[in-house]
């Protein structure tokens, strides 16, 4: 009786051993299972941090590429307005200069024309002042006389007749003003062989045909 208990004991314990082997298998298995699952998990979330890292890369990449390609249209940009002002102003030196050129083109033409003129003048004056005898005693009196009706050849001579016209025309209108000489004076007294053309009207009086009529009697004569 008593052997049979101890043989019953004995089972039970060799039981009991296996069934905590099989526990401690269990666990054991469950903790490599577990494992397995932690190294896969682990494995993955380093994949997903390297392409986060990547795309972060990739991002900040592209940012750079863009700031630069910004730095690249504004200095474009700031280069082609540079050189849109300096073709205006360049612009704007060109038409001064011209407008400066063509002013000193002008006045020169005009200081020409000015010297021309006095010298044309001057000719007329001296041929007045030999056909009347005399220069006249004061200076403003040669504003009375017209020296348009005093002709200039194109060789630059002076036509004596236009002369001889002008200084009747002056004795006529401004008698008072004409220098006494030992010349005959023009009128009713000079030889009819003067060649002087007589008016009873003064030259403030002739218009401009009777004026043109006279000047070609004068010239035509013989």
């Amino acid at each position: 009786m008593s052997e049979n208990a101890n043989n019953e004991t004995l089972n039970e314990s060799v039981t009991n051993e296996k069934k905590d082997l099989t526990l401690e298998q269990k666990v054991e298995n469950f903790k490599l299972e577990t494992k397995g699952e932690d190294s896969a998990s682990e494995a993955e979330l380093e994949k997903v941090l390297k392409k986060k890292n990547e795309l972060l890369n990739e991002k900040k990449k592209a940012q750079m590429q863009n700031k630069q390609l910004m730095d690249e249209l504004t200095n474009l940009r700031t280069a082609m307005a540079r050189q849109e002002q300096e073709k205006l102003e360049q612009n704007q030196e060109y038409k001064t200069l011209w407008e400066r050129t063509a002013d000193e083109l002008k006045k020169e033409k005009e200081d020409r024309l000015s010297l021309e003129r006095n010298i044309v003048k001057n000719q007329k004056r001296k041929s007045f002042d030999r056909e009347l005898g005399k220069s006249l005693s004061k200076e403003r009196y040669y504003d009375f006389v017209n020296f348009d009706d005093i002709i200039v050849e194109a060789d630059g001579t002076v036509n004596s007749d236009s002369v001889r016209y002008a200084v009747n025309l002056f004795r006529e209108n401004y008698r008072e003003l004409v220098p006494q000489t030992n010349a005959p004076r023009v009128g009713s007294e000079a030889p009819s062989n003067t060649g002087v053309i007589k008016t009873t009207r003064g030259v403030n009086e002739l218009n401009r045909a009777d004026r043109s009529n006279l000047k070609r009697r004068l010239l035509t004569k013989s």
